[in-house]
C-alpha cells in the first residue's frame, strides 16, 4: 500500500513538473491579454469623457441614451475583469487594477441620479402638454416643478462640486427655466 502511495506522489510531482511550461505560457498570455485589457479600456474611457453622457456636447436627452449604451458597455467590462482577475489568481500573478472602469461605474451612479430627474420632468411635461388647456392647472405645474427643482436642490448638496459636472448643470437649468416660463401661462 505505501509503495502505491509512492508511486503516486512521484507521478502527480512528474505531472506537476511537466505542467510547469504550460503554466508559464499561459501565465504570459494572460499578462498580454490584460495589457491588452487595460488599453482597450483607457480609450473607452477617453471616450467616455469626450462622447459620453456627462461631456459638454451632450443633450440631457441624448445623455439619457447615452447612460444607458455605457452602463451596458460596463457590464461587458466587468465581466472581462472578473474572468481577468481570475486567471490572475489562478496563475499567482498580481491581481490588476482598473481605475478607469471604477471611475466610469462611480460617474455613472451621479448621471443616474441626474438623468432620473430630468426623465421624471420630461414625463410630467409630455403629460401636461397632452392635457387640455381648460384642464390644466397653473398650480399643478408650479407643485410639480418645485418638486422637480427641490430633487435638484437636494442632489446638489450631494454632489462634489455639481458646477463641474455638465449634465447637472444643464439639468438645473432646465428645470429653472422651465420654472420660470410658467407665469407666462
Amino acid at each position: 500500500m505505501t509503495q502505491k502511495w509512492v508511486d503516486l506522489i512521484e507521478m502527480a510531482d512528474r505531472k506537476d513538473f511537466e505542467q510547469n511550461e504550460f503554466k508559464k505560457n499561459f501565465s504570459a498570455v494572460t499578462q498580454t491579454e490584460v495589457v491588452k485589457f487595460k488599453n482597450i479600456l483607457k480609450e473607452a474611457y477617453e471616450k467616455y469623457l469626450h462622447q459620453g453622457p456627462g461631456s459638454d456636447g451632450v443633450t440631457l436627452e441624448e445623455g439619457v441614451h447615452k447612460l444607458e449604451e455605457s452602463k451596458e458597455l460596463n457590464e461587458k467590462f466587468n465581466r472581462q475583469r472578473e474572468e481577468y482577475v481570475l486567471a490572475e489568481k489562478l496563475f499567482n500573478l498580481p491581481i490588476s487594477k482598473y481605475p478607469e472602469l471604477i471611475k466610469m461605474e462611480q460617474d455613472n451612479l451621479i448621471y443616474d441620479e441626474i438623468y432620473a430627474i430630468f426623465k421624471a420632468h420630461q414625463s410630467s411635461v409630455k403629460e401636461w402638454a397632452m392635457m387640455a388647456w381648460s384642464k390644466l392647472d397653473a398650480s399643478q405645474l408650479i407643485a410639480g416643478t418645485e418638486e422637480k427643482e427641490k430633487k435638484v436642490r437636494k442632489l446638489q448638496g450631494k454632489l462634489p462640486n455639481p458646477e463641474s459636472i455638465k449634465p447637472f448643470v444643464k439639468l438645473r437649468e432646465t428645470i429653472t427655466g422651465f420654472k420660470n416660463s410658467l407665469p407666462l401661462i
